[in-house]
C-alpha cells in the first residue's frame, strides 16, 4: 500500500528561506537578507521552511557568504499560525550578542514569505515575549541589541 512509499514522494513546494548576506551586512548595504529557494513538504510548508531554516546555508551559500544569526538558538517548537500572526518558541540560548540583526529578523523574513503570515511572534524558551498580545510582531527581550 501507500505507506512504503519513500519519504521522498512526500509533495513539495518551493520556499523562500532568508539568511545573511554577511558582505551586504558589513557594508551596510541593505536588504541584508537574502532569499534562496528550497523545497518544502507542501502540508506544514511555514514550519517546514522554519525547519529548513535552521538547518542553515548549504555549503555552497556560506561559501558564497550567506549565513544564519542563530543568536544562541538551536531550534524552534510550538509554531502555530492564527490570523495572520505565527507564534513560536526559541528551542536552547537566545542572545542577540549586541547584534541589531537576529535569528528574529530570518525568522519573520522567512515566515512572512507566505501568504498565511502578516506578523510574528517569537517566545524565548521560557515562553516569554515583550508584546504578547495584539496584531503585531514581538521579539523576546534577550534579542533587543
Amino acid at each position: 500500500g501507500k505507506a512504503n512509499l519513500p519519504p521522498a514522494d512526500v509533495e513539495k513546494i518551493p520556499a523562500k528561506i532568508f539568511f545573511l548576506d554577511r558582505a551586504r551586512f558589513d557594508r551596510g548595504e541593505e536588504p541584508y537578507l537574502v532569499a534562496v529557494e528550497r523545497q518544502v513538504g507542501a502540508k506544514t510548508p511555514e514550519r517546514n521552511a522554519v525547519w529548513t531554516l535552521f538547518k542553515g546555508p548549504t555549503p555552497e551559500e556560506a561559501a558564497a557568504g550567506l549565513t544564519l544569526v542563530t543568536s544562541g538558538a538551536e531550534g524552534f517548537t510550538d509554531l502555530k499560525i492564527a490570523d495572520g500572526v505565527a507564534t513560536l518558541k526559541i528551542r536552547g540560548g537566545c542572545d542577540a550578542q549586541g547584534s541589531t540583526l537576529t535569528i528574529y529578523d530570518h525568522l519573520v523574513a522567512t515566515l512572512t514569505a507566505f501568504d498565511s503570515v502578516e506578523h510574528v511572534k517569537l517566545l524565548d524558551a521560557s515562553g516569554q515575549t515583550q508584546h504578547p498580545d495584539g496584531a503585531g510582531g514581538s521579539r523576546p527581550e534577550c534579542l533587543e541589541p
